[in-house]
């Protein structure tokens, strides 16, 4: 629901304006009267638009736009007025009114196009506020992200986010403006220079519309780290901008690269432990013999064990530690000295993983394979933390006697997988909740991914669809299995392009627009992007689709180009207008600026510190050979000392924006410190945006010398002047009276012309408004009458007013021409749609003198003429023709066309006419049957063609037989410039 505050003086409009608009069901209408009240009402209460009168007492409706606007409040304005002046339209525009309707013609279509503009207004206030929230989000996104992001422009930084700034160890005021390389080392790890391998990567973020590299930058401060940049490309208001997205992976290579090596250290002890053990089986002979050597070998290996970095232990066969080296103790948190005595193996390990170790060892001590397993390892002091155990049997003798393994900490390499799973996730939380349905596919076709947009569109959820392959995601949009956009970025040479309303490549990536009837709620129009997508080696995995439902979008496409079909016809008027204005002003502006180069007045401009600008003139004036003799320096130096306090007071008073200084005379000093009387002018201006001072100064040594050579003369012809005067103030004193008579008499002349203009003008607008309800439910009430006397008295009044809006037209289309300003721009006009419009116009009496209209003018005869005058002429001959035409009566209406004019014929049966009314029927107020003392016969109907068809270069004449043989109205429309001129009717 649409609320709308309606203000207007006129209490009969406002209730009608109320009726008519709630009874299309989506508006609730205030109404208020006086433009004060409505001001009020505007700040208290909550309005969607706002629709108003123009003239009202006291505040008019652009008053009130103003005051509300200067409040704060940004409700849309509608000018709803009976004005159609273009100033008043011009100012309605330029103080942000949404539209401008003028009242009058068909009610019902006045106010359905009335509704369409509210919605059209409020809807676009509605849009734009959406559009500064989501700029707001999504510069709160740029700016809360914990990746540092920069937006790169001609290998400048254009922006950038807090994060990247402090990434950088810098102030984001120093960030921005930098050259992007001055932030990575000459030459990155793979041995490509920084600045060639940077190149090709933007080269093919540009083609492919994004790319993802491993880049070493550097800090100022000399200090260096590694990087994941992904790279997109935007393109803003027409303009390539690239952004970089970079995450520091320093600490993540690090511990990669401690895990890995780690790893080969465990590998290789383990390799040195089995061989240790081989050698050990083999010796069991030899050391049987010999205690001594077995306790020196056992030692060695006891002092092996405690030089690996991993823990090393042996135990019993129920778990009784008999032996761990020295990092099992540090890593579970042991002193050495108090040893282990007696303690299980399962105390090192959490109570949840006792079963599965028991489980392990007794299929270790079976002479099952060893593998490594996970633990999750409990300290000396309660903590956790992850392990790997390599174990083996411990034979003795050939009898398992315990196992003896090694212990890995794993943590750090826990730590990365779980920040790799913590960004996958996170990667995968963003595309669940894009806004944008997305699928993602393998390279066999499988589902891989259906976020919550496409499951909400489709109605299938992801766990029924996820690993499914054979184009089963393709049924719920086209209800058989078919390749999609998603299916065309793994094969692109298989896309049909006849299959979609449009489709085009931009590199890997495939765009395309599709109708597809019946899926959801009626949605027919979607819109879809997909791109392959490619591992870390460049190999291509899978694909990725985004579908957008854009029906509302097509929807208003298609209400904007009715719209935009409705307004075409009053846009082509206003754009030749401003053509014509804009070709002027150019001629004008080209004009001004050669005047001013070849003006002998010197003319610079300065803001009180340096020069700005100086024409040839101003140059020679202080003795430079060209402008960049004079620009930048400082204006006081050109002033003679004895004028500056005179020079600085106009200067100030100029900046501070107050009207142009009187011509005034000072003394300027030139280049080699002559001095320049002058005669100075200046005015406040603004020059490239700022304030500045506009300077005129004549230079009027030549005009002293010649003043002081005429004061010499005037002291001479003083003498002569003396005898002049009598016979002068005798002239002068008849002049002043004769000068007064005619002034009198010219102001009187005006000022009745003014006062006849707007009367005309103010009763026109006091009558329009009453009759448009009159108008508007008077048709309404006599069809639905069924009392034969009130549809009869119904009648009467219907007349009565269309009589009355005629001769208002009328009256106020002849004060238009009157005034000889009334004709408009020409332009291209079909005659036979206006020959129509006014035959509609006079439906009913057409209908209750049961007339014949035949109308033979083709559709395809173009003129050019004003559209508005033309309907005033069709309306004016037609609905006379229809006055003096019996019951049952023939009118008919042809034209016929040569290359230079169109004449165009209104021919009835009517009451015809003699001679010498066919000599005055163009004269105004004449009526050729005075008898019947018709009220809808003022007179001026036929006049007001002839004033149009003279303005346009046109002509008209009438023809008839004599009193009862019907006349024919006959109008010459010049289709050539003199088209007309050599007829001779």
């Amino acid at each position: 629901m649409i609320s709308v505050l309606y203000v207007d003086d006129d209490e009969s409009f406002c209730g009608f304006f109320k009726i008519y608009l709630q009874k299309m069901g989506d508006f609730s209408v205030t109404t208020v009267r006086y433009g004060h009240q409505a001001l009020d009402m505007i700040l208290d209460g909550s309005y969607d638009i706002v629709v108003s009168d123009y003239q009202m007492p006291g505040v008019t409706g652009l008053d009130l736009l103003r005051a509300y606007r200067k409040k704060g409040v940004k409700i849309p304005f509608i000018l709803f007025t009976g004005k159609g002046r273009e100033e008043v339209v011009i100012e309605a525009i330029n103080e942000g009114a949404a539209f401008y309707l003028q009242k009058g013609g068909d009610q019902s279509s006045l106010f359905a196009e009335l509704a369409h503009k509210i919605r059209q207004a409020v809807y676009a206030e509605e849009a734009q506020r959406a559009l500064l929230e989501n700029e707001e989000k999504f510069r709160l996104l740029f700016e809360t992200a914990r990746d540092g992001i920069i937006l790169i422009s001609d290998w400048s930084i254009r922006d950038c986010n807090n994060h990247a700034a402090l990434m950088f160890h810098l102030d984001r005021s120093r960030l921005l403006d930098s050259d992007f390389f001055l932030l990575a080392p000459e030459i990155q790890p793979d041995g490509e220079l920084t600045r060639e391998k940077a190149e090709i990567v933007f080269k093919e973020a540009y083609r492919a519309g994004g790319a993802f590299v491993t880049w070493k930058f550097s800090r100022l401060d000399g200090t260096e780290f590694d990087a994941e940049m992904s790279i997109s490309r935007l393109d803003i208001k027409g303009k390539v901008l690239f952004q970089a997205i970079i995450r520091d992976i320093t600490e993540r290579l690090l511990s990669e690269k401690e895990l890995g090596q780690r790893n080969a250290d465990l590998h290789t002890a383990y390799q040195e432990l089995m061989a240790s053990g081989e050698e050990l089986k083999r010796k069991v002979e030899e050391l049987r013999l010999s205690k001594s050597k077995v306790r020196e070998s056992e030692k060695r290996y006891k002092d092996l064990a405690d030089l690996l970095p991993e823990g090393v232990f042996e135990c019993s066969l129920d778990g009784t530690i008999s032996y761990v080296n020295h990092q099992a103790f540090t890593m579970f948190g042991f002193d050495p000295a108090q040893g282990l005595n007696n303690i299980s193996v399962f105390r090192f390990i959490i109570p949840e993983d006792h079963e599965r170790a028991k489980e392990i060892i007794t299929q270790v001590l079976h002479g099952n394979p060893s593998k490594p397993h996970e633990y999750i390892g409990v300290r000396l002091d309660g903590s956790t933390f992850p392990i790997i155990i390599h174990s083996a049997p411990a034979v003795v003798n050939g009898t398992v006697v315990g196992l003896r393994g090694v212990i890995i900490d794993i943590s750090m390499r826990k730590q990365a997988e779980d920040a790799i799973r913590e960004s996958k996730q996170q990667l995968a939380d963003v595309i669940d909740f894009f806004p944008d349905a997305t699928v993602v596919i393998n390279k066999a076709g499988e589902v891989i991914f259906w976020n919550r947009a496409i499951a909400k569109m489709t109605g299938i959820d992801a766990r029924d669809i996820l690993g499914k392959s054979n184009y089963e995601y393709s049924l719920p949009f086209y209800m058989v299995r078919r390749p999609i956009l998603v299916d065309y970025a793994l094969h692109p040479e298989l896309i049909p392009k006849k299959e979609y309303a449009f489709i085009r490549q931009e590199g890997d990536v495939i765009i395309g627009e599709s109708y597809i009837p019946g899926l959801g709620s009626g949605t027919t129009y979607f819109w879809g992007v997909a791109s392959p997508l490619r591992n870390a080696d460049g190999d291509i995995f899978g694909a990725i689709e985004c579908i957008r439902d854009i029906t509302g979008r097509k929807e208003a496409e298609e209400a904007l180009k009715k719209s935009r079909e409705e307004l075409e016809k009053l846009v082509n008027e206003r754009t030749r207008e401003l053509v014509d204005v804009n070709l002027a002003l150019r001629e004008s502006e080209s004009r001004y600026r050669t005047l001013v180069d070849l003006s002998p007045d010197a003319i610079f401009v300065h803001n009180g510190i340096e020069i700005l600008y100086s024409n040839p003139a101003g140059v020679r004036l202080f003795g430079g050979e060209t402008e960049e003799d004079i620009l930048g320096r400082d204006p006081f130096l050109y002033v003679h000392p004895d004028f500056l306090p005179l020079v600085k007071k106009r200067i100030e008073t100029s900046l501070s924006g107050l009207d142009s200084n009187l011509p005034q005379e000072e003394v300027f000093l030139g280049s080699h410190g002559e001095h320049l009387q002058v005669e100075v002018s200046s005015r406040p201006i603004r020059y490239r945006g700022d304030p500045a001072v506009l300077v005129v100064a004549r230079d009027i040594r030549a005009r002293k010398k010649a003043e002081k050579q005429l004061r010499e003369y005037a002291r001479v012809l003083e003498d002569k002047n003396h005898e002049l005067d009598f016979l002068t103030n005798r002239l002068i004193s008849m002049n002043r009276d004769l000068d007064d008579r005619v002034r009198e008499r010219t102001d009187e002349i005006n000022r009745l012309l003014r006062q006849k203009d707007d009367f005309i003008n103010q009763l026109g607008h006091d009558l329009k408004t009453p009759l448009t309800p009159l108008i508007a439910l008077l048709p309404s009430l006599l069809h639905e009458e069924e009392d034969p006397d009130k549809r009869i008295l119904y009648s009467v009044l219907l007349r009565s007013v269309y009589s009355i809006r005629e001769q208002t037209d009328k009256i106020l289309t002849l004060a238009r021409l009157s005034r000889q300003d009334g004709v408009v721009e020409y332009e291209m006009i079909h005659p036979v749609i206006l020959i129509r419009q006014a035959v509609e116009k006079n439906w009913l009496f057409i209908k209750q003198k049961k007339l014949d209209i035949e109308i033979l003018v083709p559709d395809d005869l173009v003129v050019r003429f004003s559209a508005r005058d033309a309907s005033s002429v069709f309306d004016n001959l037609i609905s006379n023709a229809i006055k003096y035409t019996g019951n049952g009566g023939n009118i008919r209406i042809y034209s016929v066309t040569d290359d230079n004019a169109a004449i165009i014929t209104v021919e009835d049966t009517g009451i015809g006419l003699t001679q010498e009314e066919a000599v005055h029927v163009f004269d105004e107020f004449y009526m050729a049957d005075r008898s019947r003392h018709d009220r809808q016969s003022s007179g001026l109907g036929l006049a007001i063609v002839k004033r149009v068809m003279e303005c346009y270069g046109g002509k008209v004449w009438v023809e008839s037989d004599g009193p009862g043989h019907g006349s024919r109205f006959m109008i010459c429309l010049p289709i050539t410039r003199d088209g007309c001129c050599n007829l001779n009717p």
